[in-house]
């Protein structure tokens, strides 16, 4: 298996950026400019920007506190999962062009 070539023509590059598009450009009760902005991870002080980075950096300490939170803060449940989607989705094609990236410069260097 030639390992250059697979990192450098992702067969899934195509596949991911059509989820991130959904995620962000789909119909949704979250504005698209929002769902973008916590896909990027540009989170505000808001109550869904503290929930969303949560999601994505500690998503295991999610628990009821932070939903009825935001649903003080008058966040709809459908409100509440578009950004736990995006936050999810966008730490996660964080790491993986992280992963790809010292992937790529370890076959680099193994060929130099």
């Amino acid at each position: 298996m030639d390992t250059e070539r697979t990192l450098d023509t992702d067969p899934y590059v195509n596949k991911m950026e059509r989820l991130r598009r959904a995620v962000v450009s789909g119909p949704g009760s979250l504005a698209p400019n929002i769902r973008q902005a916590i896909c990027e991870g540009a989170y505000n002080s808001s109550p869904l920007g503290a929930f969303a980075q949560k999601v994505a950096e500690h998503a295991f300490t999610v628990n009821d506190d932070d939903i009825r939170e935001l649903h003080r803060a008058r966040y709809s449940d459908d409100q509440i999962f578009e950004a736990a989607v995006c936050a999810a989705v966008g730490a996660g094609l964080y790491r993986l062009e992280c992963v790809l990236t010292v992937l790529r410069a370890a076959v680099t260097n193994a060929h130099e």
